[in-house]
């Protein structure tokens, strides 16, 4: 019994509704007090579905000192069940297309959480980046922060500029800007040093920082892109988010600000590393 009443609420009954007609299918007929009983509900309950019933032509009330109630045939019923949803196929049908085509000429439709993208592997992140900055207009901004992706040394200096800097050096070519903060390598000081004035000599701005909260590129403040250390899962160093968002990318924008005046020059890091402070 209890998969019929199931069946049966999916066609469009409630489970009391299902409950009451399944109660009257089982005897020849019965008063409201006793549908009450066997199905299980209570009497103002039984009250209001049954009309409900009737309506549905799934129930018979006959008039007497005492009101009965009997059952449609199912055949009836289904048959009854079964010309409504296909009305209702028709209505669906129909609307679709309606609706469509607003939806279609709807030339500001934008969802809502287009505004954010979760990207997973290296090469998407990589291809990526590519992309923002060789549809940047104006200025890149940047946290750089360890692991780095390269380690520079005399046998690999040309393959970083013609492969992993290439879109870059092409935007600086173009024009644009890139201010970018390089959080210390304390480990290899001198081959740190010598990635930064690399970095400037292709044309960035560097500035260099003991700490940074987070890698981050921002782009012509309007596109985020930020990655966060992942404590959850050590597999995963880096979780990266974009944000096409111009409120959010003007926001960490200030934060940039703020650590790029307190950051050293290369030439103020190598003097301060010289006198050991």
């Amino acid at each position: 019994m209890d998969k019929m009443i199931t069946d049966l609420t999916r066609l469009g009954l409630s489970n009391p509704e299902a409950k009451v007609y399944i109660n009257l299918l089982k005897k020849n007929s019965l008063t409201a007090t006793e549908i009450s009983r066997l199905a299980g509900i209570n009497r103002t309950q039984t009250y209001d579905i049954l009309p409900k019933l009737i309506q549905r032509g799934m129930c018979i009330e006959t008039r007497g000192s005492v009101k009965r109630y009997f059952a449609v045939e199912p055949e009836k019923v289904l048959s009854s069940l079964e010309k409504e949803l296909n009305e209702k196929k028709d209505v669906i049908k129909n609307l679709n297309s309606s609706l469509q085509e607003l939806y279609d000429n709807n030339t500001n439709k934008k969802n809502p959480l287009d505004f954010l993208q979760v990207l997973s592997s290296r090469n998407s992140i990589i291809s990526r980046v590519e992309t923002l900055e060789s549809e940047t207009k104006e200025i890149v901004l940047a946290f750089n922060k360890p692991p780095y992706a390269m380690n520079i040394g005399s046998s690999n200096i040309s393959q970083i500029s013609n492969e992993i800097r290439k879109p870059e050096q092409e935007s600086i070519n173009s024009g644009v800007t890139f201010l970018s903060l390089y959080e210390i390598e304390p480990e290899n000081i001198s081959s740190f040093i010598k990635k930064m004035k690399y970095f400037e000599k292709i044309g960035e701005q560097v500035r260099i920082s003991t700490y940074l909260p987070f890698k981050m590129f921002i782009f012509d403040n309007q596109t985020l892109m930020l990655a966060l250390r992942n404590e959850a899962d050590i597999s995963l160093s880096f979780t990266t988010m974009i944000f096409e968002h111009s409120d959010f990318s003007k926001a960490m924008s200030g934060i940039f600000e703020i650590y790029w005046k307190q950051a050293l020059t290369i030439e103020e890091y190598v003097q301060k590393n010289k006198k050991g402070e």
